[in-house]
């Protein structure tokens, strides 16, 4: 049984999907870009500052309740601390 060919249009839509998915992951790096370089400004020495990024943007409770009360400001502080006793 042979396999019929689609049209230019069916081949465009079924195209699509991965185009979709690309520009997603696009817009997605993007907005963890911008968090990062926001929490670095806001959180100057934080560790890790793209992994919060993508917490807060998967909507992590902790990590949002973290930013909210200044918590997470203490722990890169407490982390520039940890490594100055270091050297």
């Amino acid at each position: 049984r042979a396999e019929a060919v689609l049209p230019a249009e069916a081949l465009l839509l079924e195209a699509r999907p991965l185009g979709f998915a690309i520009e997603i992951l696009v817009g997605v790096g993007r907005a963890v870009d911008e968090l990062t370089a926001q929490l670095a400004t806001a959180f100057p020495g934080l560790p890790n500052a793209r992994w919060v990024a993508l917490r807060l943007l998967d909507g992590d409770e902790s990590i949002i309740r973290a930013v909210r009360s200044g918590e997470l400001g203490e722990l890169g502080h407490q982390e520039q601390i940890m490594l100055e006793v270091v050297r």
